[in-house]
């Protein structure tokens, strides 16, 4: 996840051929034209579906609802979807001419899902003007334009790892702190070694592919800073001793009682997140998105979600990644999923002023999304204003940990290459199983090495 996020968050993801798709549900409509990126938004009218991850369908439909107030001459359907079935229903949806007109296509996939959307640019001309490169954080734009210079989708916000979100209030409870100064996995061990005596789990990992994979960046990084990028790009082997340590660190969290029992089982969202929620856990590791819960009617409804009863919004705070390689661990972030109408639309001027309100307004979707601790939103001069932060004594110093983060950030999350998520999924599954990491590097570095870059 590469960059995934609870189920308020909105993604989609395609994996259908262009050639699979025969049309979308999205009706049509008198303002659909060749020239639809012209298109006023209230100039719009017709239908328009929009798919998304989710696992609150009211989430979505009152965003939707807000987009139908500013245009209401357009009408949206906008489903919600878990992420654990997600990438399977949008297949068959598309494969079967019923799937969305618009979708969110990730960085890292963007090869994949390039034919099914549309190039996006003229929109942004007609949107934010000639100069439209100095109102967005370019590196995002970049995220989503492919080899013949298309960009296919617009981009949202960046989303970051390498942190862990702390139930503070929790560790009080247990009379214990949080190791931030730690340098080694003994010295973690032994803090989480502390937390299991007084029946609890130490850091949640979930089982996907994203969430290990942010870890063992997180652990990679605090060895030499930016060496997980440089093999993912192909400069370094994965067989280097700093990635094959860094394996045997990742490996210790799981033979070592860092990470809750079972951990191999356990989806991050709901399972980890919910166990959280509950107070079985002290930290997870999760990204930026996770400040949500730093908002006091997010950490309720969160928590009724896990089967809590009557909850108290949690003291929770958002800190590095214990630094267990040696040195402090910063964010690495990407763009977190660009906006995409699909090619197949009927309605792709509805299409259009759904993207522009998602993406390029101002005072739209991207508003929200930062007021909402979501994500730092790639249009320029969003101004961000939480509301309802339930701690800002823990709160506050959190967003601005973020901030200056995010700010200085580097280091890449994404991994463009799905030969090479593939291969990283089943080394990350290896090592946390028992076997060696001199095999799995070697491996993983043979995978590497036959992919084109």
């Amino acid at each position: 996840m590469h960059g995934k996020r609870r189920g308020s968050l909105i993604l989609t993801v395609v994996l259908a051929g262009a050639g699979a798709l025969s049309g979308c549900a999205g009706g049509a409509s008198t303002t659909d034209s060749p020239d639809w990126a012209a298109v006023a938004p209230q100039n719009a009218s017709g239908k328009v579906t929009v798919w998304a991850w989710s696992d609150d369908q009211a989430t979505v439909d009152a965003i939707a609802s807000r987009f139908m107030q500013r245009y209401p001459k357009i009408q949206v359907t906008f489903k919600a979807i878990p992420y654990k079935d997600y990438t399977n229903a949008l297949s068959a949806g598309l494969a079967s001419g019923k799937g969305p007109d618009v979708f969110i296509v990730e960085p890292r996939s963007i090869v994949r899902f390039a034919p099914l959307s549309e190039d996006v640019t003229p929109l942004l001309q007609s949107v934010l003007g000639k100069e439209w490169q100095n109102r967005l954080v370019m590196s995002q734009v970049d995220e989503l334009k492919v080899k013949d210079g298309r960009i296919v989708g617009l981009p949202n916000q960046a989303n970051g790892a390498g942190t862990v979100l702390l139930n503070q209030g929790l560790l009080d409870q247990l009379g214990l702190s949080w190791p931030g100064d730690v340098k080694s996995i003994d010295e973690l061990a032994e803090f989480c070694g502390q937390v299991k005596a007084k029946g609890k789990s130490c850091i949640g990992v979930g089982q996907d592919e994203w969430v290990l994979q942010d870890v063992y960046q997180a652990i990679a990084n605090s060895i030499r800073p930016g060496v997980f990028t440089s093999a993912v790009q192909g400069k370094t082997p994965w067989t280097d001793p700093v990635l094959v340590k860094a394996f045997d660190l990742f490996q210790a969290l799981f033979t070592r009682g860092v990470v809750q029992e079972g951990a191999l089982g356990m989806p991050m969202y709901t399972d980890v997140d919910y166990a959280w929620q509950r107070g079985e856990i002290v930290a997870m590791a999760v990204g930026n998105w996770s400040a949500m819960n730093l908002l006091e009617p997010n950490s309720v409804r969160f928590q009724k979600s896990a089967g809590v009863k009557d909850p108290k919004p949690l003291r929770a705070q958002l800190l590095p990644f214990p630094a267990i390689g040696g040195n402090p661990v910063h964010v690495f972030a990407t763009g977190y999923g660009g906006t995409a109408i699909n090619v197949a639309s009927k309605n792709k001027a509805a299409a259009a002023a759904w993207a522009n309100w998602y993406s390029l307004d101002p005072e739209g979707r991207q508003k929200e999304a930062g007021n909402d601790l979501i994500g730092i939103p790639a249009l320029k001069g969003v101004k961000i204003e939480p509301q309802g932060i339930a701690y800002p004594e823990l709160g506050r110093p959190s967003i601005e940990f973020l901030e200056e983060e995010f700010a200085n950030a580097t280091d890449p999350r994404g991994v463009e290459y799905p030969e090479l998520l593939t291969a990283l999924e089943t080394a990350f599954q290896q090592s946390a199983s028992g076997t060696g990491s001199q095999q799995v590097t070697e491996e993983l570095e043979n995978a590497s090495r036959s992919i084109a870059r």
